[in-house]
């Protein structure tokens, strides 16, 4: 698969632990809920938000705020909305924690909860 080579070569040039891996999985997961492979994007999705989270030590950080809310926004595709909106809502805690509260990552928080 292209992501798994793509995710492989990026190993040869980046050090274990980097943090633009989670980002790469998290665009990665984006391009394959665009794409309509939905179990390939949550996969992708999830791998990055472990990344992310073991990168940041499960300390709120706003790259983790925006995989739960790319998560968040499958699960909206995939019309489980009882969970797409738990994980809008715990993208949006994690954001007033870490960002200023003009940023416009809060205001898509809301926006992606209706609000």
């Amino acid at each position: 698969m292209r992501s798994e080579r793509t995710t492989e070569a990026l190993g040869y040039y980046l050090p274990n632990g980097h943090p633009d891996f989670g980002k790469i999985h998290n665009n990665i997961g984006i391009v394959h809920a665009a794409k309509d492979q939905r179990a390939l994007a949550r996969q992708e999705l999830e791998t990055a938000l472990q990344l992310l989270q073991a990168l940041h030590s499960n300390q709120p950080h706003p790259d983790i705020a925006t995989c739960i809310s790319n998560i968040g926004s499958l699960c909206r595709q995939l019309k489980d909305y009882d969970t797409a909106k738990d994980l809008q809502k715990q993208a949006l805690e994690i954001r007033i924690q870490t960002l200023p509260l003009t940023h416009i990552d809060i205001a898509m928080s809301f926006h992606n909860l209706g609000i």
